[in-house]
């Protein structure tokens, strides 16, 4: 699986404002650690300037997503994962959900709602 490396800097915010009764659950450094160790089963794809640039020619509302997809087709990647389909107007590469992408690759996952 692949990531941006904005997903990786978005993932670490995430998991650091995760609360649980109003406490942080990780400190910093927990935080961090537990990053690094999910970037074992990830490859973190380079942005070129040329993605910046085509992202912005797209004029795309979500600038985000528009710099996620031209990534993702500078790398080849087969899919894109993400729970904003609808914001990926006409994709050259398949565009799906979690739960699609469950369901399509993982047979034994079939019945996954």
């Amino acid at each position: 699986e692949c990531v941006t490396s904005t997903s990786i800097t978005d993932i670490h915010y995430l998991v650091g404002i995760h609360k649980e009764n109003g406490k942080k659950i990780y400190t910093s450094r927990e935080v961090q650690e537990l990053v690094h160790a999910l970037r074992r089963y990830l490859i973190v794809l380079e942005t070129s300037e040329r993605d910046i640039e085509q992202a912005y020619e797209l004029a795309w509302e979500d600038y985000e997503d528009a710099l996620q997809y031209c990534t993702a087709l500078a790398n080849g990647v087969d899919c894109i994962i993400t729970n904003n389909v609808k914001d990926f107007i006409e994709p050259k590469i398949p565009v799906i959900t979690a739960k699609e992408f469950l369901k399509q690759y993982y047979s034994d996952n079939a019945d996954i709602e």
